[in-house]
């Protein structure tokens, strides 16, 4: 079969309802992981390609301001428990955001300066990993303050991935960390590339004025890595692949590969 249809088809059997930036010539990963889009400035790429780590976001620091806030907090007891709930998650817990969808124009213009930035694409272990939940509405609960003490297990699991139907454009992939088992920089939190978050992609913006050269030599330890540019589709709103500097790859060779 042409590689060019096979690789595409090979993507689209495992689930992938949209392209990923490379799936026109490397095969996906095995179907324990999912390809999944990290989108960020260019110095914030070169820190995090340096040290081989990410940022933990903190839920307060979250530009959603309804994160944690799934619940209907009309009532006073949910309140309560709402605000002890949120104070607990931010000391306690951190998350990782990624997209399934990598060539959406907006995605690019808010989180990777302006298309002047970079995209780094993961292979993430699935377990690892939960989809956002999208909603018109928030939650309603009946909690009665004499019966809970706290918001119930499966409820706060909910509203740890749960967002407004306004963000349903991200598509994204949440990755949840305990900030006692991630890296502390100064006021900040990491998380280490590793066999549960490895990188497979880095692609430039189609306004990012550094050389590829610049940015493979940074992605040279991570195995498998394919690295190019990204450019504005001639035919539709979508950022595309800039066949221009598409990668000269074999076959690839990474762990979990099909």
């Amino acid at each position: 079969m042409n590689d060019r249809i096979e690789y595409p088809n090979q993507w689209w059997a495992l689930g992938y309802s949209a392209p990923m930036a490379s799936s026109s010539f490397l095969s996906p990963p095995g179907p324990d992981f999912v390809r999944a889009y990290h989108l960020l400035s260019w110095r914030h790429a070169v820190e995090n390609l340096e040290k081989s780590r990410l940022k933990v976001s903190r839920f307060s620091e979250a530009n959603d301001p309804f994160e944690l806030l799934g619940l209907n907090c009309h009532d006073r007891t949910v309140r309560r428990l709402t605000r002890a709930f949120i104070e607990a998650q931010n000391e306690q817990r951190g998350f990782i955001s990624f997209s399934e969808n990598w060539n959406s124009s907006l995605l690019w213009s808010h989180y990777a300066a302006k298309h002047q930035g970079v995209c780094l694409g993961f292979d993430l272990r699935r377990d690892r990993v939960e989809k956002v939940e999208y909603a018109d509405r928030r939650l309603r609960a009946m909690l009665r303050e004499e019966d809970e003490p706290e918001i119930p297990p499966r409820v706060r699991d909910r509203l740890c991935r749960m967002k407004s139907r306004d963000w349903s454009y991200e598509r994204e992939l949440r990755m949840l960390v305990d900030l006692k088992d991630a890296a502390p920089d100064g006021d900040l939190f990491f998380w280490p590339f590793s066999e549960d978050l490895r990188l497979a992609e880095v692609i430039l913006g189609p306004r990012c004025d550094e050389e590829l050269t610049s940015i493979e030599t940074l992605a040279r330890g991570n195995e498998g890595v394919v690295v190019f540019k990204a450019r504005l589709a001639r035919r539709d709103f979508k950022v595309v692949l800039d066949g221009d500097t598409r990668p000269n790859v074999d076959p690839p060779t990474q762990a979990g590969a099909m």
